[in-house]
């Protein structure tokens, strides 16, 4: 038998506190396998019990369920852990606070608390998350086993400090929920402003001209992106001259900053270099995603450019017409086999509306106000979002110790 002298020398080599234990997950959980229903064996009647298929259905609202099922079935029940254990999405947990049993398929597991305190539970498979994308790797299709999952190695402090674990990380979690939620109501203010200023249906007081239709050629040159050939070439990538590529796009929003691909200074003759302030427009992919570059930049064939804008025509304005005809610009473009192109020519055909420059510009400063406002809130959230990552790293270790 061990002593305690024993457990704590075993505990300095482990660098985790004498109290703590560490042990395989499965010591402390039981783990429920999800099992698939065919169409047939559910319903959106709310006839039964919520089945849940996968990380889409995730939710605590049961207002929100769609699926429901009579049939027998496994399922989780109040505090158990959802997690996604195949295909797309793995890893990805879910707290459950439905009173009522919910049916899972086999895409998810239902990990349930046995000696541990099922809010702590949750945050230690958060922590976790990193170590089971490891481990479902390597397949064809992304997934992990039970035995994964039961075998995973976790420190366990004292239930009393687990609860007080749990508490402290719910309150980050409550702060990181809050700001969402306030992200999406100025999002969706946001939505309103530019469907009501940008159509004329809503007029600044001091404004009553009549709007005129322009095509987009009409108000500034429309150029298209190129690239060297052969792709990969070393003569022309990898310099340090940005190239802008969609991905870039979809990470900065409105100002981008090309950070994924680079090309040499013959690279570049061979490309589209843009100024800093170009307004471009995605034509192949997320066709018709508008932003500017914040850097001087070159842009390759899977974008097409607007320069030179004649001076009745506020950017920022256009910048926003163009973000809300999105989807029709889309349509506008060419769709052959997987593909759709938007060309030069139906971009420069492409009809806007715009009111005088003044009224232009005091709509453009008054969404432009909205979207500084989410973009304070979207910092904010990442903060706190560090800052809970930080408090995991340190609570769920032991480095730093809760208060009795």
């Amino acid at each position: 038998m061990r002593t305690v002298k024993d457990k704590y020398i075993k505990a300095r080599k482990e660098n985790i506190p004498i109290d703590w234990k560490n042990r395989y997950l499965g010591d402390y959980i039981e783990l429920v396998s999800g099992q698939h229903l065919e169409a047939d064996d559910y319903n959106e009647e709310k006839i039964g019990i919520p089945y849940f298929t996968g990380p889409s259905d995730f939710t605590n609202d049961i207002n929100k369920i769609l699926k429901w099922t009579e049939k027998k079935t496994k399922h989780a029940i109040f505090e158990d852990v959802l997690i996604t254990v195949k295909g797309s999405g793995v890893g990805r947990l879910h707290f459950l606070e439905l009173k009522k049993p919910v049916a899972i398929g086999r895409q998810l597991m239902a990990i349930r608390s046995v000696k541990s305190y099922a809010r702590f539970l949750y945050y230690l498979l958060e922590f976790k998350a990193h170590q089971i994308e490891v481990l479902s790797m390597g397949n064809m299709i992304p997934g992990v086993t039970r035995d994964d999952i039961l075998k995973l190695k976790s420190l366990f402090p004292p239930l009393p400090e687990q609860q007080k674990i749990a508490r402290i990380l719910s309150t980050w979690d409550k702060a990181i929920e809050k700001t969402e939620q306030l992200i999406a109501q100025k999002q969706l203010l946001k939505k309103g402003l530019m469907q009501q200023l940008l159509t004329g249906k809503k007029r600044l007081r001091e404004f009553k001209g009549k709007w005129k239709r322009r095509m987009v050629g009409e108000i500034g040159t429309i150029i298209r992106g190129a690239s060297p050939r052969p792709k990969g070439d070393l003569r022309y990538y990898g310099g340090n001259i940005p190239r802008l590529m969609v991905e870039d796009v979809t990470r900065d929003g409105k100002y981008v900053t090309p950070r994924v691909d680079f090309l040499t200074k013959e690279g570049a003759k061979l490309s589209r270099p843009c100024k800093k302030g170009t307004l471009t427009i995605v034509c192949s992919g997320d066709v018709g995603t508008p932003s500017f570059l914040a850097v001087d930049a070159c842009i390759h064939d899977g974008f097409l450019g607007i320069t030179d804008l004649i001076s009745t025509i506020d950017e920022d304005f256009l910048y926003y017409q163009m973000l809300r005809l999105k989807s029709r610009i889309e349509r506008s473009a060419t769709h052959g086999g997987v593909f759709t192109n938007l060309t030069t020519q139906i971009l420069k055909d492409f009809e806007i509306e715009l009111p005088e420059f003044e009224e232009q510009r005091k709509i453009a400063l008054i969404i432009n106000k909205t979207d500084d406002d989410i973009m304070k809130e979207e910092h904010h959230l990442m903060l706190i979002k560090s800052q809970k990552k930080g408090l995991m790293q340190k609570l769920l270790t032991g480095a730093i110790r809760t208060k009795p």
